[in-house]
């Protein structure tokens, strides 16, 4: 990054309102624009880095949380790109701190909206289908929600009527192809919509699917048994988009693509610019790391379990510092480990027992099979 990165603006230590513009090898310029994030403290993820695309159509690649698009706007108009050009938004995928400002934003151009079509299914008011015990103003992108209230109130109920009334064009269509030499590969397991926008095989914007210092939280198989409901029969294999094993053929896919091009440039959705610093990857190795990380994980709940049946909380609090465990720290810890139970127990290495898990005769048939997992 030091040598291909032009910076248009500095922004502070951890990259909030930095602007740089890189070049592709076929010449197509790529902006980052770093949108400031809600969470701080021992969970702080660092900005949101949004890219613009100037390829023959120019397209926005995720729009920030809620209430940072003027600030994300500004930085546009920074660059020398009239807002009246641009073709379409493209998702990463799903989140609110990806997505926050999508509806303002789709409004004001009339820019289209291109995303995993497993995002237009998650996002739309299914009153009718909401399971007993969840609130009917979420989509079904939110029926697991282990957010608090306080944050939901404050953060999502509008957010979530505004998302409803969008139109979203299925970006694997190739009618809604994104331009010559510019693949999108479907990345599920972080979010089951993910994606990752390959350009000239020279530059890859890899959203949060991975990230530099740390490990992106996988979703659970538990989220597609609620929200099953939501898609036709001909869309069974969803399920395969949902839960760690999911991330890990992704992580797997990712690191094939890194191994075939050792000199691309990976752009993750945060931790870009952090600790006054670049943080750029090589993406072969930052996958396998992280692959590892998952197979540590998993070794370090059969050790917690040598000792007799545990709770999800004894689970939890075994693995994360208790500065991590503060506030909405252990709802997110806590999402993490459960991704990682059940690929434990798929595996047979576990089972429930009465609220708790308990290892069954200390086998470890996950370390096998994740290493026997393919790429998409």
């Amino acid at each position: 990054m030091e040598e291909r990165a032009e910076i248009l603006t500095a922004g502070d230590a951890s990259g909030n309102g930095m602007v740089f513009k890189i070049t592709s090898a076929s010449g197509v310029d790529v902006f980052g624009l770093a949108t400031k994030n809600f969470y701080g403290g021992n969970w702080d993820l660092g900005p949101t880095w949004n890219y613009l695309v100037l390829a023959e159509k120019p397209f926005l690649v995720d729009t920030g949380r809620t209430g940072t698009l003027h600030s994300l706007l500004e930085m546009i108009a920074g660059t020398g790109f009239s807002l009246g050009d641009l073709d379409s938004i493209v998702l990463s995928h799903g989140h609110e701190d990806h997505d926050g400002g999508l509806p303002e934003i789709v409004s004001m151009t009339g820019a289209s909206v291109k995303a995993n079509p497993v995002y237009e299914r998650l996002i739309k008011l299914q009153p009718d289908k909401v399971p007993e015990g969840i609130d009917k103003d979420f989509p079904p992108s939110c029926w697991h929600c282990i957010m608090p209230e306080s944050f939901v109130e404050n953060n999502c109920r509008k957010y979530h009527r505004n998302r409803n009334g969008l139109t979203i064009k299925n970006i694997f269509d190739p009618d809604n192809a994104l331009g010559e030499n510019i693949q999108v590969i479907a990345l599920p397991g972080h979010s089951p919509d993910a994606v990752g926008i390959l350009i000239d095989e020279d530059i890859f914007i890899v959203g949060d699917n991975v990230l530099p210092h740390i490990s992106p939280s996988p979703t659970q198989i538990a989220s597609f048994k609620l929200v099953s409901g939501i898609f036709p029969p001909e869309q069974s294999d969803v399920r395969q988009a949902f839960g760690l094993e999911a991330y890990l053929r992704s992580l797997k896919t990712m690191q094939r693509v890194g191994e075939a091009h050792p000199d691309i440039l990976s752009l993750p959705g945060h931790r870009l610019y952090y600790y006054d610093q670049w943080n750029h990857f090589p993406l072969a190795d930052r996958t396998r790391e992280i692959i590892e990380h998952h197979i540590t994980r998993c070794e370090g709940i059969m050790t917690v379990l040598e000792n007799g049946p545990k709770t999800v909380k004894e689970i939890v609090t075994a693995h994360f510092e208790p500065s991590l465990l503060e506030g909405m720290g252990f709802y997110m810890a806590k999402n993490e480990i459960l991704s990682h139970l059940e690929l434990l127990v798929d595996c047979g290495d576990i089972q429930p027992v009465d609220g708790q898990y308990a290892s069954r005769n200390g086998s470890g048939h996950f370390s096998s099979h994740i290493q026997s997992l393919e790429p998409w």
